[in-house]
């Protein structure tokens, strides 16, 4: 079995991370998605334990105070979100990829733990491509797109800090590109340790022959 890691796809509100998200876990084994807690309100069709654990803010601050996430953070100066710290463990150490959907403010946090941890940036190429997506989540006015976009642009600057860029204009070149990198981090000899001896215990018994 391989040494699991955690993955992070980060990027600006827009971005599709989600989506990409998704769509790895569809494309590979051993990859599970990490379910966020949040106190925003359920989106259209989404489901509580399957998209995200909608909480109060009394019941998230309570997790807070019990040290139950990763990271946490208030996104948008509106709604709180966190990531539940046990789960997360419990799959690396079964030889899991856990992807963990989260802005930058959240993977900054992450940093700060000195967890294991691949990352990678995404965002359409276009600053125009951005805008429509953003506002087809949610209506909103200018003032509050200004707001968001200002907030892109400065998330853009923590990109050095990640370990992998994707440009998400072509979703499906976006899902081949994703797929490619973990399946690259998952071929890395420091994660193939349990593998690599049991190949070195195999060749000292055929030369012992």
């Amino acid at each position: 079995m391989d040494d699991g890691f955690l993955f992070i796809i980060s990027g600006p509100s827009g971005a599709g991370k989600g989506t990409l998200a998704k769509r790895l876990a569809e494309g590979l084994d051993d990859v599970v998605l990490s379910i966020s807690c949040t106190t925003r309100q359920p989106r259209p069709g989404e489901i509580d334990g399957e998209h995200y654990f909608f909480l109060s803010d009394d019941a998230f601050v309570k997790r807070i105070e019990a040290g139950d996430f990763l990271e946490c953070a208030e996104v948008h100066k509106k709604h709180k979100y966190g990531t539940p710290e046990p789960f997360v463990k419990e799959n690396i150490q079964a030889g899991k990829v856990v992807v963990l959907e989260i802005d930058v403010q959240g993977f900054r946090e992450v940093m700060d733990t000195g967890v294991e941890m691949v990352s990678v940036f995404i965002t359409p190429s276009d600053t125009e491509e951005l805008k429509r997506r953003i506002l087809s989540r949610a209506p909103m006015d200018d003032e509050e797109l200004e707001r968001r976009m200002l907030i892109a642009n400065e998330e853009f600057s923590y990109l050095p800090l990640f370990n992998y860029f994707i440009v998400n204009d072509d979703l499906d070149e976006a899902v081949a590109n994703i797929i490619s990198v973990v399946r690259a981090e998952r071929a890395k000899v420091s994660r193939k340790n349990r593998e690599i001896k049991k190949i070195i215990q195999l060749r000292g018994k055929e030369s012992n022959a």
